[in-house]
């Protein structure tokens, strides 16, 4: 990546950071505390890195771009949040989680306030496509902790790239399918960037289990 392309993409986080933000917006002192916390230390946005690469190649509209790039931040955000919760996790990002610093009730709650308001956006979309796209993948997020769940005592090689590809893969996938509904690309070529992304969500996940597991010998 030349220096002006990285360039554009700093540019292009930034963007996108702003329009979580505004998403986000509340009169309420506890989720602007929280969402202060949380949107501080948002991660790699390795999601919206994907947006930009492709949507940038495809050549879709810059707008539409950050709105997708937004909103599929904020799904995965909202997914961590109640995953911390589930998992009684204590830190994330090196830092304290949210149910380790607010107690689980507002984490719950701060929770679901970022998925309605990431649902809030998705609907203000013009292209419902978009919309009904990525709420299939926060369903199907939520299908994989359940799955997650109920085989955590017992849990098979099958088991387990069944939870990465529906909470983690099947975002990255649902992201290029987006994209190429955008690019008003044919039917094949949606079917193509919807396989990438699902293989490089698996393998994105796969090497970042790898790489906890050998922290930890």
């Amino acid at each position: 990546m030349s220096f002006h392309e990285v360039e554009n993409l700093t540019e292009f986080l930034d963007e996108v950071k702003l329009k979580m933000l505004n998403i986000t917006g509340s009169s309420n002192k506890n989720i602007i505390e929280i969402s202060d916390y949380v949107l501080a230390n948002p991660g790699k946005f390795i999601r919206t890195q994907l947006v930009f690469i492709y949507g940038s190649v495809i050549d879709i509209e810059k707008k539409k771009l950050i709105e997708l790039a937004a909103a599929a931040e904020l799904i995965h955000l909202s997914t961590l949040i109640h995953d911390d919760i589930i998992d009684e996790a204590k830190i994330r990002r090196n830092k304290p989680t949210v149910i380790a610093k607010w107690g689980l009730k507002k984490a719950i709650l701060y929770g679901d306030f970022l998925y309605t308001k990431t649902f809030q956006a998705l609907n203000s979309l013009e292209n419902t496509q978009i919309a009904e796209v990525l709420i299939n993948c926060a369903e199907q997020l939520i299908e994989g902790e359940f799955i997650q769940l109920q085989n955590i005592s017992d849990k098979s090689k099958e088991d387990y790239f069944k939870v990465i590809e529906k909470k983690t893969a099947i975002l990255f996938s649902g992201i290029l399918e987006c994209l190429g509904i955008h690019g008003k690309l044919v039917k094949e070529k949606i079917s193509s960037l919807k396989k990438l992304g699902l293989n490089f969500g698996n393998a994105f996940q796969l090497n970042d289990d790898l790489a906890k597991k050998n922290l930890k010998t």
